[in-house]
């Protein structure tokens, strides 16, 4: 008669992990310890898992009793649960949430941000429809300097949002919004906006009181004019606005943003003449040029840098142990 017991061996990154389960019990139970991609009703013996099986497990480690880890994140102060498949926040973090000042949990399968999350003081990337996010959790955490939703599910951005006050970098590309809410312009230590690839057709005047504003990214959206605010964006250095219907810019545009050196109008209706016509188009060429010239010199010289630091490891490769050069 055949075994009612069956050992198994999980190997687990460096660890063998020795099991003794019951031959007729559910993968499901087995799954209690280990992870795997079976079907949860099977028995072992109908998935074929047999006595003296070798199972390698993928995927993460226990989050709930893992102390060890609950102490590196409070030592560095960072959570890093990225590509984790996780479908929901392990318990496990929200003890260590008052210490933390970084939060990753980007490339999961999350389906809710619970108003917990006001426990964090950085949110990263996540794979977040609109009803999953906690709004009221996010806006209330007052010193956040990024928030970072993009490649998801959003259709709109609260106006909560102007709440951030201490944002500087924004990014929500790759989403489906079809709007920018008005109180954006509140956010006045915001330094980089990315909303590209997205359904937006305008933007609020209400972004002119963003004057720290020195990177915009509005790229692939459905945008047909940009307000004449624009042009109080003082410390704009790149403004991205290829892929969009566009015709024409602020008049004004070149000349108030004196720090402008990037401008991308790639597959837009904007033309030369268009631009040539703009207050301020030389001034803007002339930084452009000197830019490009400096992104060049730029690259000459971590080339030579790289060249040199090169030389300097051949020759210690190639030295006798008394310093002389090899023959």
């Amino acid at each position: 008669m055949e075994e009612s017991n069956i050992n198994i061996t999980v190997k687990f990154i460096t660890e063998s992990i020795p099991i003794t389960a019951w031959h007729d019990s559910t993968v499901q139970r087995l799954k209690s310890i280990l992870a795997g991609i079976l079907d949860n009703e099977k028995s072992l013996r109908e998935s074929e898992i047999n006595n003296g099986a070798k199972i390698m497990l993928v995927g993460t480690k226990d989050f709930r009793a893992d102390k060890g880890l609950i102490r590196l994140w409070k030592v560095t102060k960072y959570i890093d649960l990225a590509e984790s498949k996780l479908k929901e926040i392990p318990r496990l973090v929200w003890p260590c949430a008052p210490s933390i000042r970084i939060f990753d949990i980007s490339y999961n399968s999350i389906q809710n941000v619970p108003h917990r999350i006001d426990c964090f003081t950085e949110l990263r990337e996540n794979d977040l429809s609109d009803e999953s996010i906690s709004w009221r959790g996010i806006t209330s955490l007052k010193l956040l300097q990024v928030l970072h939703l993009s490649q998801n599910c959003l259709n709109t951005l609260p106006s909560t949002l102007g709440l951030l006050t201490s944002l500087e970098r924004l990014d929500v590309a790759d989403n489906l919004l079809t709007a920018l809410p008005i109180e954006i312009g509140n956010l006045t230590e915001l330094e980089d906006l990315n909303v590209k690839n997205n359904r937006i057709s305008s933007i609020p005047s209400s972004i002119g009181n963003c004057t720290a504003l020195v990177e915009v990214d509005l790229s692939s959206n459905l945008l047909s004019e940009l307000p004449d605010e624009f042009c109080s964006l003082h410390n704009l250095k790149a403004l991205h606005i290829r892929n969009n219907a566009i015709k024409s810019l602020p008049n004004s545009l070149f000349r108030m943003c004196a720090r402008l050196s990037t401008l991308d109008v790639h597959n837009t209706e904007i033309t030369m003449d268009t631009l040539l016509q703009c207050e301020g188009w030389e001034d803007f060429e002339e930084r452009r040029r000197a830019e490009h010239q400096e992104q060049r010199a730029f690259k000459v010289f971590k080339s030579a840098e790289f060249d040199a630091l090169a030389d300097v490891i051949l020759s210690d490769l190639f030295s006798d142990t008394d310093g002389t050069s090899a023959s």
